[in-house]
């Protein structure tokens, strides 16, 4: 019986490092493109004013007449564009709030690896808890 207890939490404790993986992958992809969509956000924003503002205080700085304020216009409209849609996209896609849940799953999976190794709590409450993170984090759990 003790061999067949060291199995599955031999078994288990693999079934969690996967996940684990799994999840700290996926909070690092997220993490990544949530901080290029800020990034090109207010990046965009703030060459949207400066063209705008310095066109507006020194006329166009490019040309001459309608031309070159058109120009001006077109280049701040683009990055405004820009701006607009990347700030959307983090909105839509709640890059903050998949963020916070993939963090707490992750914390969640190193308290049962470490309650597993410990041996604190019995196989099937840990299984358990695992089964209900499961149900939580469907995204971050093999």
């Amino acid at each position: 019986m003790a061999v067949e207890t060291s199995e599955n939490n031999a078994l288990f404790a693999k079934r969690i490092e996967k996940s684990l993986a799994k999840a700290e992958l996926q909070v690092k992809s997220l993490r990544s493109t949530n901080s290029r969509l800020g990034i090109a956000s207010l990046s965009s924003s703030a060459v949207t004013t400066l063209v705008a503002g310095v066109t507006a205080a020194a006329g166009p700085l490019v040309g001459e007449g309608i031309p070159a304020w058109r120009s001006a216009c077109i280049v701040a409209a683009i990055f405004g564009l820009v701006g607009t849609i990347s700030a959307g996209l983090l909105q839509q896609f709640k890059f903050e709030e998949r963020l916070l849940q993939g963090n707490q799953c992750i914390g969640k999976l190193k308290a049962l690896e470490v309650a597993l190794v410990t041996s604190r709590r019995s196989l099937d409450e840990i299984g358990s808890e695992y089964e209900e993170l499961a149900r939580q984090y469907p995204e971050y759990i093999l």
